[in-house]
Formats: structure tokens, C-alpha cells, sequence
């Protein structure tokens, strides 16, 4: 069953920030997500934030699942070095982006 796919507000901003070849390339990982948001190769992040990861290049994709809505959460996209930075919250969601 395929999940809909859900935008954090800043990953439209962290996404315009990508140079074109990254972009695409998050941009496949996303329709990868949205088939199988635990298909081999991410990784659940330790802490009890409910999040996990994928990794694109040097970039890097952090998400939740909600199995029940069939619903993957992007909270944020950037690159390997940054983007685990305060996300203990889980990340600024607004659900009325998508």
C-alpha cells in the first residue's frame, strides 16, 4: 500500500537549497517513501523520537511514520553534517502542508 507524503514547512525552504543533482535525488528517495517507508538501508534514529533516516549522497532525510493514516512525515533534508541538529522535538510539522 502506498503512503501519501506529508512536508515539514522548512523542507520546501532546506529542498530550494540543494544544488539540481541533490534535489532529484531526494526527490526519488521521497517516491521510495512513499512505497516502503522501511525499505532496506534507513534506519531508525535512536532516542524514542519515533523518526527515521534516510540517506541520499551526503544528504540526508529524516521522516516519521503513521501507519495508521498511511502517512510518511518529511520533518527535514539536508546534508549529513547538519541536519540531525535540535531535532529532539521531532521537527516543525504543519499539517496542512503536503
Amino acid at each position: 500500500m502506498p503512503f501519501s507524503l506529508q512536508f515539514a514547512p522548512a523542507v520546501r525552504r532546506q529542498l530550494r537549497l540543494l544544488d539540481e543533482v541533490a534535489r532529484q535525488r531526494v526527490q526519488r528517495e521521497f517516491l521510495r517513501l512513499a512505497q516502503d517507508p522501511w525499505h532496506p538501508g534507513v534506519v531508525r534514529l535512536s532516542g524514542g523520537s519515533g523518526l527515521w533516516r534516510a540517506r541520499v549522497g551526503a544528504h540526508r532525510v529524516v521522516y516519521s511514520i503513521d501507519r495508521e493514516q498511511g502517512l510518511v512525515r518529511v520533518v527535514r533534508v539536508a546534508h549529513r553534517s547538519s541536519v540531525y541538529r535540535d531535532l529532539a522535538g521531532g521537527g516543525d510539522l504543519d499539517a496542512g502542508e503536503s
